[in-house]
């Protein structure tokens, strides 16, 4: 198969509508019969590839979402030492 591209920045003529990603929904983007065909002959099922839209999606953040929990700081592993990023 052809490699497939797609721009990284959404497109004028990419259409707005409703999905289901797993456990999302909401409006998002739909990246266009290009990227529709190459998925579905690739998958060998019908398919559409589908962004989240910037402009209209209020996905929550995880930073959003722990202060909304009332919680100050996120602790991650940075090269093998615990780092503590405030919220």
């Amino acid at each position: 198969m052809e490699p497939l591209q797609v721009p990284v920045q959404p497109q004028p003529h990419w259409e707005r509508r409703e999905a289901n990603v797993w456990s999302w929904s909401g409006n998002c983007l739909d990246c266009g019969d290009d990227a529709a065909e190459w998925f579905s002959k690739y998958l060998e099922t019908p398919v559409r590839l589908v962004r989240f839209d910037p402009k209209v999606d209020k996905r929550p953040t995880v930073r959003s979402a722990m202060k909304a929990l009332g919680l100050q700081h996120i602790l991650g592993l940075t090269s093998g030492a615990m780092k503590s990023n405030a919220v």
